[in-house]
């Protein structure tokens, strides 16, 4: 198993891009996937504490958060779409 460390490097890494493509997105669709990856790495960061302190909660919460970011992204991008047309 990795230690907890590296997996809170990527999940700030993922956090940083995602913040990055919200301040720096020329598009509505590339600032709604800079904030899906901003929503991933603090998913990361719950699901990685709550299997460290052996708590299923915290990985449904989690997989709950993915499945929101996901879903917000589809809605913000069919949005953006159809307002351009």
């Amino acid at each position: 198993m990795l230690p907890i460390t590296h997996v809170l490097y990527v999940a700030s890494g993922l956090l940083l891009l995602g913040l990055l493509g919200v301040v720096r997105g020329a598009t509505s669709a590339r600032a709604l996937h800079g904030l899906v990856l901003a929503f991933a790495g603090v998913g990361l960061v719950w699901a990685v504490f709550a299997r460290a302190w052996g708590d299923a909660g915290g990985q449904v919460f989690a997989a709950l958060v993915l499945v929101i970011a996901g879903a917000y992204a589809i809605v913000g991008a069919s949005l953006a779409r159809a307002l351009q047309e």
